[in-house]
């Protein structure tokens, strides 16, 4: 009885382990999926909704802690795959253009559409140069060696912090702007300040940036 039970406690394990390799790659699909839900928040709730402002920066924050959880998962599992690296820069990206097209609804002055299009287009720019190219080797995801390959550069990596930095910051403060007093005390002189269009503009030069960056540095040696 006891052999069997400690057969039965390893297949529980093994059947566990299983279901946390997989585990990583749903969380990255999530915070894909989290976009789109906090489009569809504001878009049918209203943008000067404090319930609905509420629900919104609590679901990125909670998309946010993802993209951290999955990476852990994944190392502490020996669960990394090509899926997963496929899949994680397009739910960092759904996530991140997705809070970025709400903002102009928010004030348009502050958060212009034409930031936003500069964004977006360099975001959907530099991933179509990378299927592209590998499409065109047929080369995998994760291959740096190849003089096609696009690889990720700490110059992308600072403008992924940056824009995660700035949705935040802007979700936050829209939420606090819709509060009571002293909410809006904290809120309203940093709105009024401009401070956040210029964060903006820095957010969308930075983003541009990196773009040439990863561009220049994927040119192979003459």
């Amino acid at each position: 009885m006891k052999v069997d039970a400690i057969y039965s406690q390893i297949d529980s394990i093994a059947n566990t382990r299983s279901v946390v390799t997989y585990l990583p790659n749903f969380l990255t699909i999530l915070r894909g999926f989290a976009g789109p839900w906090i489009l569809w928040l504001f878009y049918t709730g209203g943008i000067a909704s404090p319930g609905i402002a509420a629900l919104a920066f609590s679901s990125l924050l909670l998309a946010s802690f993802t993209d951290y959880l999955d990476g852990v998962l994944a190392r502490a599992f020996n669960a990394e795959s090509k899926l997963g690296a496929m899949l994680d820069p397009w739910a960092d990206k759904i996530l991140v253009l997705s809070v970025f097209a709400i903002l102009p609804t928010l004030d348009a002055e502050l958060y212009p559409w034409w930031l936003f299009a500069i964004i977006a287009s360099r975001e959907l720019l530099m991933e179509g140069i990378r299927a592209w190219r590998r499409s065109k080797r047929h080369m995998s995801h994760e291959d740096p060696s190849s003089p096609l390959a696009l690889p990720v550069q700490w110059s992308g990596k600072v403008k992924t912090t940056a824009q995660m930095i700035f949705i935040h910051l802007a979700l936050g403060l829209h939420l606090l702007d819709l509060l009571p007093y002293p909410a809006y005390v904290i809120s309203g002189p940093i709105l009024s300040s401009w401070a956040m269009f210029w964060l903006y503009i820095g957010t969308a030069v930075l983003t541009v940036w990196s773009g040439l960056d990863t561009l220049r540095s994927s040119k192979p040696a003459q």
